[in-house]
């Protein structure tokens, strides 16, 4: 066999390739702008019309509807991730509660 002396390239896992990226562009979490922005947004909504002490299950349908809408007009790439992250805040916010008052 002839060696050619050219190194094959083998792609990098994503969890690698997202935390390389980061530390290129100097952002620990590896969240881009776009990203921050998004979760802010969301983070508004839900204060303003959403009760952060109740499980998202149990939050009135045509609220939850209103703010993934709203989302998804003003970042459509985020489309998927909107009720999930509503779930994650209102998990948070939740979970910090219990904390403060133990």
């Amino acid at each position: 066999m002839v060696d050619s002396g050219a190194a094959t390239m083998v792609p990098l896992p994503l969890h690698l390739t997202q935390k390389l990226l980061s530390s290129m562009t100097g952002n620990k979490n590896g969240k881009n702008e776009d990203e921050k922005t998004f979760n802010r947004y969301v983070r508004q909504l839900v204060d303003q019309y959403l009760d952060k002490e109740v499980v998202i299950s149990k939050q009135p349908e045509d609220k939850v509807e209103l703010i993934v809408q709203a989302c998804r007009e003003k970042f459509p790439e985020f489309a998927h991730w909107t009720t999930t992250r509503i779930r994650i805040y209102i998990e948070s916010c939740r979970r910090l509660k219990k904390i403060k008052n133990s």
